[in-house]
């Protein structure tokens, strides 16, 4: 149980690159940021878009809520910039999710075929990030490219060990076969493709997971690739724990209408189960051979629990040290033990929720 515990890991499962960098150089590129009403991450973060350094034409659209006098201010002052472009959702639109609906406007007034879709509050590493992300895209062999984004340092530990933690499941299916999803709030997809598909038609009911969706409609297999460099990192800013907790629902939500799913749940489920069952095992055989008197029973267990510790502690620190994120280690072996129990508590709150908030069908 020890060595299927091990060997049942996430962050066991070594990351590689899917793409080599693409012999084209930088494409053209249209980077939507939808608002949301976020004007103070929009403050924050538009400056530091416009003075990416792209080599490529860069086409920036900022999709704000119609009568958003803030976002439109902020726009204004940065309007200097031949980069900038804006657009907005009106607010007599109904019957469908304003997120995509956001999305689609955005979509149709790109000039370019590949987009790169984020939220307004994803703060990009360095002024080469989007240079990073871009090349990955090689026109002939990918039609998605996946950007993981984390939580700052300023977060929560548990908060920022989650996503990982989810993430290298998400990454680890579009790296092995075929992209099922993301918690990632940026993506990067061919507008062609988008258009062609007719963009979220399937699952305009939904009012959450824009980004889930996308990659689970349009990802074909061995055509998705992952923008791991420390140039490409996002970050966003720490979640409210309300704020948060209603994310973790709504993912849970958005992920039961996903399709193709069945090999990522199959190995979500057995890591967790060869995890709590490896270390329930390993105490109980402690406390029995001392209880019994059986001392090697109980020495073995108990090296083999500490070995369990180690190694699964090395590895979860190998993984923060080369994707560079700023997280407490001494901490994370606690985190991991608390998954099972975080996700018991998502789906008791979805169970909890009216069904209604996750839908744009309300009758």
């Amino acid at each position: 149980m020890a060595v299927l515990s091990l060997w049942c890991s996430p962050f066991r499962r070594k990351l590689r690159a899917a793409t080599v960098e693409s012999p084209a150089g930088p494409q053209p590129l249209s980077l939507i940021l939808m608002t949301h009403g976020n004007t103070q991450a929009l403050a924050d973060c538009l400056p530091l878009w416009l003075n990416q350094e792209y080599a490529a034409d860069l086409q920036i659209i900022v999709v704000v809520d119609e009568g958003d006098h803030q976002a439109e201010d902020i726009i204004k002052r940065l309007s200097g910039s031949h980069r900038l472009y804006s657009t907005f959702v009106p607010q007599s639109s109904r019957y469908m999710s304003r997120r995509k609906l956001a999305v689609t406007l955005g979509v149709k007034a790109a000039r370019h075929d590949w987009v790169l879709l984020a939220d307004a509050d994803c703060r990009p590493a360095s002024p080469q990030c989007l240079t990073a992300i871009m090349s990955h895209c090689q026109p002939e062999t990918v039609n998605l490219t996946m950007v993981p984004v984390y939580y700052d340092e300023a977060s929560r530990g548990f908060y920022q060990f989650e996503r990982l933690h989810r993430a290298l499941y998400y990454i680890g299916r579009a790296l092995r076969g075929r992209a099922y999803s993301t918690n990632a709030h940026c993506l990067v997809f061919r507008k062609n493709q988008f258009m062609d598909g007719q963009g979220f038609l399937g699952s305009l009911h939904l009012l959450w997971g824009e980004y889930a969706t996308l990659v689970n409609k349009y990802a074909t297999p061995h055509a998705t690739a992952i923008a791991l460099e420390k140039e490409a990192r996002l970050t966003q800013r720490k979640p409210a724990t309300a704020e948060w907790r209603k994310d973790q629902v709504r993912t849970f939500d958005t992920n039961r209408h996903l399709g193709h799913g069945g090999l990522y749940h199959a190995v979500y489920r057995l890591d967790q189960t060869a995890l709590y069952l490896a270390y329930l095992l390993q105490v109980a055989i402690s406390v029995y051979g001392a209880l019994t008197q059986r001392w090697v029973m109980m020495g073995v267990a108990i090296a083999m629990l500490i070995l369990t510790v180690v190694v699964r502690f090395l590895w979860i620190r190998r993984t923060i040290h080369t994707l560079n994120i700023p997280m407490k280690l001494w901490a994370t072996p606690f985190y991991e033990l608390r998954i099972t129990g975080h996700n018991a508590l998502t789906w008791l709150r979805h169970r909890m929720t009216d069904k209604t908030e996750f839908t744009s069908h309300k009758l």
